[in-house]
């Protein structure tokens, strides 16, 4: 999963994001999403994998 998110952040989302969006997303993935979900197989994910974790901004 983390592989995926790097490069999905770094190759995609960057041609389509504000900077302030891009720099946004990158500490949610960063602090949030990687260390939740980093070491599971995009493939192995479902609904509720996910669904308790977020990242709201302050």
């Amino acid at each position: 999963m983390s592989a995926y998110v790097t490069y999905w952040l770094d190759s995609v989302a960057v041609h389509h994001l504000r900077e302030n969006t891009h720099t946004r997303y990158a500490a949610c993935i960063r602090l949030h999403l990687i260390p939740g979900l980093g070491a599971k197989k995009v493939a192995r994910l479902t609904g509720r994998t996910g669904s308790a974790r977020s990242c709201r901004p302050a």
